[in-house]
């Protein structure tokens, strides 16, 4: 499994968050590509997207070439991906027949390199902007890439990754390990300028709700530090299984704060 991850955060002239996931795994037949985002705007959750398509080779080690895989073999499918990577900036842009978004980023730099529970990340962040049915928004983009999963289906345990804003214009692009309802990871850090650092991270679970079909604890409130306390505006629940037959739970919420602060946070539970 082999994965490009883009997190995009906006300020001006209003607040954005979204993540945009290319991902590609091998199966019997040959690979399955995914294409999936989640977005918050305006402290309001909006309907994520997810589409695939099934090829019958691996198309690549590369996000381009898994996008020119995908556009040759997706027919009369709705969605359309087009990746551009040259000179180091970024072009992204998503078509469907609703609607679609551009994101265009400047030179990006080096970010720094880290770990997720399938295996080694390596990130580039820069500035960008983020273009949706014809409005513009500013801000800055984190670009992760695992070429190769070492746990293509890991256990998660208890697991959260946070895309969020800074009260600074930046981005954080965080993950914690939680420990009942508290945990201390790391995220990196993209500043209004582009610049990118790593930095502690940790997590507080300050309220949840039952799944009625697991009974697992879905968080509805957080104190994030760095990032103050926020709280469940909308999202989505999918299930399906562990490694070793149990239940999981992937919950994506929308957060906001009450200083404005807006998150996507991803709690994965097995």
């Amino acid at each position: 499994m082999a994965r490009e991850q883009v997190v995009f955060c906006g300020h001006a002239p209003e607040p954005v968050v979204l993540t945009v996931t290319l991902q590609r795994t091998r199966t019997p037949a040959g690979a399955r590509l995914e294409a999936k985002a989640f977005m918050v705007w305006r402290d309001a959750w909006r309907p994520a997207f997810y589409d695939r398509v099934d090829v019958s080779r691996w198309p690549g080690d590369s996000a381009t070439e898994a996008v020119r895989a995908w556009a040759d073999a997706q027919g009369r499918r709705r969605l359309r991906v087009t990746w551009t990577d040259r000179d180091g900036a970024l072009q992204l842009k998503l078509r469907r027949p609703s609607g679609g978004l551009v994101l265009r980023s400047s030179a990006l730099a080096a970010a720094g390199s880290g770990t997720g529970p399938h295996g080694p990340l390596i990130w580039r962040a820069g500035r960008a902007t983020l273009t949706v049915n014809g409005k513009t928004v500013h801000g800055v983009v984190a670009v992760e890439r695992l070429a190769a999963a070492e746990r293509p289906w890991p256990r998660f345990g208890r697991f959260e990754m946070w895309a969020m804003t800074t009260p600074s214009g930046g981005l954080i692009l965080g993950r914690v390990q939680l420990s009942g309802d508290a945990g201390r990871g790391q995220a990196v850090v993209v500043s209004a300028e582009g610049r990118a650092a790593t930095q502690p991270f940790d997590v507080a679970v300050d309220a949840a709700r039952t799944d009625p079909a697991t009974g697992f604890a879905l968080p509805t409130r957080w104190t994030v530090t760095p990032g103050g306390r926020l709280s469940r505006i909308g999202g989505s629940v999918g299930r399906g299984t562990s490694p070793d037959g149990g239940p999981a739970v992937f919950d994506v919420s929308a957060a906001a704060g009450p200083s404005g602060g807006a998150a996507l946070v991803f709690h994965l539970t097995d």
